[in-house]
């Protein structure tokens, strides 16, 4: 694990909750925990720049197909499947 530097922040406070649930249920820090959800948020923005440099923008419907998908509790490819 990389270096880490203290920091203060705000957060609302279900927010909050939530991550030390998290951090609970893991057995890990909730310092961690944030650390993990903005390096996960990081490289997923770094995979949509790549995409849209290969492919080209998102359309609304590629927006919409994303949305779908991370809302939905099947699996991507039967979603698309269904299309």
């Amino acid at each position: 694990m990389a270096k880490m530097t203290k920091i203060s922040v705000s957060l609302p406070t279900p927010l909050i909750d939530a991550l030390k649930a998290e951090a609970k249920e893991r057995g890990m820090p909730v310092s961690q925990v944030v650390a993990e959800s903005l390096e996960r948020k990081t490289k997923a923005a770094a995979f949509r720049e790549a995409l849209q440099e290969l492919y080209g923008p998102f359309t609304e419907e590629d927006r919409a197909t994303g949305r779908a998908l991370l809302a939905s509790a099947r699996a991507p490819e039967e979603i698309l499947r269904d299309r």
